[in-house]
């Protein structure tokens, strides 16, 4: 019997995250969270999804930054609450109320 299988490796956007300076170009702009994840295939389909991280890029400059694994929820949902925002599910009233029973991580 033969296995046809792999590793591959997929990026996807989550969205906007953190109103930021960056780095790099010290410009203040919302940085994009993106989603890295390596998958297990076999015959072609995906099936054991490992080794999950998160990062920050620059929108200008495309400087990255690592997002540590024990923040990784906060992140989730900020971006979570920012695409309800933008997509006008809830008011700028609730945005802000919201925002501010988010628990943002200790550096």
């Amino acid at each position: 019997m033969i296995f046809i299988g792999g590793i591959s490796n997929k990026i996807r956007e989550l969205g906007p995250g953190e109103l930021k300076s960056c780095k790099n170009c010290g410009k203040e702009k919302y940085h994009v969270i993106k989603e890295s994840c390596d998958r297990l295939s076999l015959f072609f389909i995906p099936i054991v999804p490992f080794n999950k991280k998160l990062f920050s890029i620059c929108p200008d400059c495309s400087y990255t930054e690592n997002i540590d694994s024990k923040n990784s929820n906060y992140y989730r949902d900020l971006v979570h609450l920012n695409q309800m925002f933008l997509n006008n599910l809830i008011e700028e009233k609730e945005y802000f109320l919201r925002k501010q029973t988010l628990k943002k991580p200790q550096p």
